[in-house]
C-alpha cells in the first residue's frame, strides 16, 4: 500500500464578515472629524494665544485674573459635583434593581429608560419647563402635600433637576 501525502492549506476559521477589511473604511470619518472638529480646535487654541500676529497670554491673564470668572469657575464645579452625586444616588439602586429584576421587569426598566432619548433634548427640556413651571404638575404636586410657594424654575434646584436627568 502506498500512501501519498496530502498536503492541505490551513483556511481561516473566522467567519467573511468578522475579517478586517482595512483602515480605508474609516477614512471619509477621519477626514470629516479633522475639517470639522481639529482644525477647528487648533485654530481657536491659536487665537486664544494671539497667534497669527503675535503670541501673547493676554486672554489667559484677563480670564483668571477677575474674581467674576472664579465665581463662575466654582459655581460650575459645585454644580457638577452635586448633580454627579444625585446622579450616582438615583443610578445605583436602579442598577441595583435592574440586575436583580425577573426579565420582564429588566427590559421594562430598560424601555423606560430609553424612550427618553428617542426625543430630542431640546424638547425633553422643554418638557421640564413645562413640569417644572409655576402651575406645573410638579409645583401643584407640591402644593397639594402642604409645599406652598415652593419655586422649581429658573433657580439652582431647576438647573440641578435638567442636569441630572439630561
Amino acid at each position: 500500500m502506498s500512501s501519498t501525502a496530502h498536503s492541505t492549506t490551513r483556511r481561516s476559521r473566522v467567519p467573511k464578515f468578522a475579517r478586517p477589511r482595512g483602515l480605508w473604511l474609516a477614512i471619509p470619518a477621519l477626514v470629516v472629524l479633522t475639517l470639522f472638529f481639529v482644525v477647528p480646535m487648533i485654530r481657536m487654541i491659536m487665537v486664544s494665544f494671539g497667534l497669527p500676529e503675535s503670541f501673547s497670554l493676554d486672554t489667559y491673564r484677563e480670564i483668571f485674573g477677575q474674581p467674576i470668572y472664579w465665581k463662575v469657575y466654582a459655581s460650575t464645579f459645585q454644580f457638577g459635583v452635586i448633580g454627579a452625586g444625585i446622579a450616582v444616588v438615583v443610578a445605583y439602586p436602579l442598577a441595583y434593581i435592574m440586575v436583580s429584576a425577573r426579565p420582564s421587569l429588566k427590559a421594562l426598566i430598560t424601555v423606560a429608560l430609553a424612550i427618553p432619548f428617542l426625543t430630542s433634548l431640546l424638547v425633553r427640556m422643554f418638557g421640564w419647563i413645562v413640569i417644572l413651571a409655576p402651575n406645573g404638575l410638579l409645583t401643584k404636586l407640591l402644593h397639594t402635600m402642604g409645599f406652598d410657594g415652593a419655586q422649581l424654575l429658573y433657580n439652582s434646584t431647576g438647573v440641578l433637576i435638567g442636569f441630572v436627568y439630561s
